[in-house]
């Protein structure tokens, strides 16, 4: 089980997306990224990290109707590294490690 961090690259904004999900393995991680980034045509790509550390990229492909092509040449988009300070890694690992320990509610009569 891992927390891991999407950072999607999206047409509509000038800052990257970014997304937290807690998954089993990875595996998962890429099946759910790949999901994800297919939900919206405004997706790009996006740059899956565990622990701050990039694992991997998924690019969305040049299609007839991306900017590139109408730009007249089709390339890939290119993902930009996004990838989070130290400081924020340290402190979303206290966070995640803090909502663990939340219990859930208990009904009350």
């Amino acid at each position: 089980m891992g927390v891991f961090t999407f950072y999607f690259e999206d047409r509509r904004y000038t800052v990257p997306t970014l997304e937290f999900v807690i998954v089993r393995d990875r595996a998962r991680a890429v099946a759910l990224a790949q999901q994800r980034l297919d939900l919206s045509e405004n997706y790009l790509s996006v740059e899956v990290c565990l622990d701050g550390a990039p694992l991997f990229s998924i690019g969305r492909a040049s299609g007839p109707d991306s900017d590139a092509a109408i730009g007249g040449k089709a390339e890939p988009p290119r993902a930009r590294s996004m990838t989070a300070g130290p400081k924020f890694m340290a402190q979303l690992r206290s966070m995640v490690a803090a909502a663990r320990t939340i219990s859930p509610p208990r009904a009350t009569d």
